[in-house]
């Protein structure tokens, strides 16, 4: 059973082999047509309308990601490199033959095509279905021969709604322009909004990530805030968070050891593992959108893990909350570790650096015992 501080609420993509490159900035751009808001790109010299109504978050990599009020669907820009191949229908039929491997989603249909909306690009699409069919997602692609940046569109949502708002989805696509890489003076730009950091000061984290978690037969140590404490509601699980009447006890980093079948536990795998923490996530919630999922490699010092990770949102008890999970299996296979860092939407990303910063400090024991 995977557990939490009352409930784990148990998360980050397709194209995981990509360079991530780009910052986005934006600034309304007056033509944008009623409802929707333009965001342009100064780096990378492009501009994309998109629902004025719709909410900026944040995701690592994402130039932009916006969703809609009630977590029914999830948009993104990516601008990657391709400077491998100069055939842009090369680069995505290998992107296709890669993400049709992929067990953790079912490919329903991909195409290609040398004309996108007229704009002198060619482009690819794939469309899936993820999460035991509860979720649909479409991946636009548009660049052409010779160019270096490939533009990359991502569109999430409920399978079940995922059609009714396909049409915004080629609405945004149609608005798509490039502007040119100086296009805006950097004066007129403002930038997206950073969400602000709670609580702990601007110094390095060894001044502020104090306490120390180290317990024989853990299997690892990790460092948390000093104002913070733990609990552990199960013998392997510990959850972290701060004191109770303060901020951050309404959210959790937690470390759960979990036993694999070849000791005796009942995890095979870490697909395993990740469809245990989805299962749970769907039960006694609404609105789950799970995405972003994609390999993670821990590296601390001279060990290197191959794990995966996914981000997660939804609503439970009517509140919406964000989670996100990363699984690793113990060097010799005999466990695995699953952290994860879960808030509620409004207080996610101003404690995300502090996650961060408890997940870089985690130093798991290599199976001889030595660190």
């Amino acid at each position: 059973m995977i557990h939490s501080k009352g409930k784990i609420f148990a998360m980050v993509g397709f194209l995981s082999s990509i360079i991530i490159l780009s910052m986005l900035f934006f600034t309304p751009v007056a033509s944008a047509a009623e409802g929707y808001i333009a965001y342009e790109s100064q780096k990378y010299g492009y501009t994309v309308e998109v629902p004025s109504d719709w909410e900026i978050i944040t995701e690592e990599g994402h130039d932009l990601a916006i969703r809609n009020k009630e977590i029914q669907s999830i948009f993104s820009v990516q601008v990657v490199e391709n400077t491998d191949n100069p055939s842009f229908r090369k680069f995505f039929d290998s992107l296709v033959e890669l993400e049709r491997k992929d067990e953790n989603h079912k490919m329903l249909s991909f195409s290609f095509s040398e004309d996108f909306y007229g704009k002198g690009l060619a482009s690819g699409s794939m469309l899936w279905l993820q999460e035991n069919n509860e979720v649909k997602s479409k991946t636009v692609l548009t660049s052409r021969d010779g160019m270096k940046n490939v533009y990359i569109f991502k569109f999430y949502s409920l399978a079940k709604t995922f059609d009714e708002n396909e049409a915004i989805f080629e609405r945004i696509l149609r608005s798509f322009s490039r502007t040119g890489v100086q296009a805006v003076p950097r004066e007129k730009v403002l930038p997206m909004p950073a969400p602000e950091k709670n609580k702990e000061p601007d110094l390095p984290k060894d001044k502020w990530l104090t306490n120390t978690f180290k317990k024989k037969g853990f299997g690892y140590t990790i460092k948390y805030p000093k104002k913070w404490e733990y609990t552990r509601p199960s013998t392997f699980t510990v959850v972290f968070g701060g004191a109770k009447d303060t901020e951050a006890y309404n959210l959790s980093v937690s470390i759960q050891n979990l036993a694999s079948a070849k000791i005796g536990g009942k995890y095979e795998s870490l697909d395993s593992v990740l469809e245990d923490f989805k299962n749970q996530i769907r039960s006694g919630s609404e609105g789950v959108i799970i995405y972003n999922e994609e390999p993670y490699l821990y590296k601390f010092k001279k060990l290197e893990l191959s794990g995966r990770q996914f981000t997660a949102e939804y609503v439970s008890r009517g509140e919406k909350f964000k989670e996100w999970v990363i699984v690793v299996p113990r060097e010799g296979g005999e466990a695995f570790y699953a952290w994860s860092y879960t808030a509620p939407l409004g207080l996610y990303d101003a404690y995300l650096h502090v996650a961060e910063a408890m997940k870089d400090s985690w130093q798991i024991s290599k199976s001889d015992g030595k660190k």
